[in-house]
């Protein structure tokens, strides 16, 4: 796979799940936490 496309992949999905994820980042740090 194209390292740049890989790339893209990764920030486009960071951008989703802080879109998402952005109310309830408390929550996120927790699961981290926990897994």
């Amino acid at each position: 796979m194209n390292s740049l496309l890989f790339l893209g992949i990764i920030l486009l999905f960071i951008g989703f799940t802080a879109k998402t994820m952005n109310p309830g980042l408390l929550r996120f740090a927790g699961l981290f936490k926990i897994g």
